[in-house]
């Protein structure tokens, strides 16, 4: 994986926590802006935690590196059921949960070898 793609991927990782933390902070002030973050946010994790799984099934850089991505996939997609199943006043248990999953990705993302040509 090249530095440009590893920043890329980190990136996107990094901007779905924050869209939805700001979201979640800024909804009672600003209910719109508030709305689309945290929805965009909602609505693209299961993509983001779905691809994880799939780099953690597929990957052959170590087991480390693939327990990372799988761990990663977890978190985000057990964070949308937490949302689901358990009632909107435990939100908060569902948001540290994305948090700490959006993390494990990027640190599986950063240090996966980097390829070289």
């Amino acid at each position: 994986m090249s530095g440009h793609l590893k920043t890329t991927l980190s990136a996107t990782l990094a901007v779905l926590a924050l869209s939805l933390i700001i979201g979640a902070a800024v909804i009672s002030s600003h209910v719109t802006l508030g709305i689309f973050l945290t929805t965009a946010a909602l609505m693209l994790s299961p993509f983001a935690g779905v691809v994880m799984l799939a780099c953690g099934v597929i990957g052959k850089r170590g087991l480390v590196n693939r327990s990372l991505y799988s761990l990663s996939g977890m978190l985000i997609l057990a964070s949308l059921a937490v949302l689901i199943v358990l009632p909107m006043a435990q939100a908060t248990l569902a948001l540290v949960i994305f948090i700490a999953g959006t993390a494990v990705g990027i640190v599986a993302v950063q240090t996966q070898a980097t390829r070289r040509a």
